[in-house]
């Protein structure tokens, strides 16, 4: 089937705006995505601040305040709702050094579609008395709702999922896993990163 002319003409115009892609093929979309030319002169007009003004902290505050709103209208949240940090992995250190071990639901329940990071966070709270509990992916890449079933039980106290893989793209069914841990009476950590902006979240 032949892609219409007119998506084909909207895609080019999107692939412009980085300049990367004229010659490359570029698919490390993580930490360092392609880089567009807005982003640039962003960062231009940031440095030529720091010659003209020194520490602009008015016009940085300013400026993360209008961030905040429009990533608050991309999930369906408000600006209160909305906290930001230096990365997804900082931000979720902070939350889970505010978290005390209970003996009787202390397990945290995660997956092998984890970014590296999100699992080590987690993995380093064995020796404050959780336990790590994986929930593993087949040889197809995919994990069964049941393995979330089978895994999450009144002794959890965190359920953390990625939405999307970041080696694959495979996707976790968020309702469904969201709904056990709850369920459980257990908390929901959903690191959206990878499909944000290409799979719609309201929160």
């Amino acid at each position: 089937m032949s892609t219409p002319a007119s998506e084909t003409a909207h895609t080019g115009i999107l692939r412009d705006h980085f300049p990367i892609l004229a010659h490359t093929t570029y698919v490390n979309a993580c930490s360092h995505g392609a880089l567009s030319r807005e982003v640039e002169a962003a960062y231009h007009s940031y440095l030529g601040r720091r010659h003209e003004v020194g520490a602009d902290w008015d016009n940085w505050v300013a400026l993360l305040e209008e961030v905040r709103g429009l990533f608050a209208r991309l999930i369906g949240a408000t600006p209160d709702e909305v906290a930001i940090t230096t990365s997804a992995s900082a931000a979720l250190d902070s939350l889970v050094s505010a978290l005390i071990p209970d003996p009787r639901r202390n397990r945290i329940v995660l997956s092998d579609y984890e970014f590296p990071t999100v699992g080590q966070i987690w993995h380093a709270q064995s020796p404050r008395g959780f336990e790590i509990v994986r929930v593993r992916e087949d040889a197809d890449n995919r994990i069964p709702l049941s393995r979330f079933e089978e895994a999450i039980d009144e002794r959890t106290a965190v359920v953390s999922i990625a939405h999307v893989c970041y080696r694959h793209g495979g996707v976790n069914r968020v309702r469904e896993i969201a709904r056990l841990a709850h369920d459980a009476g257990a908390i929901l950590v959903l690191d959206a990163y990878q499909g944000l902006g290409q799979i719609p979240i309201d929160v």
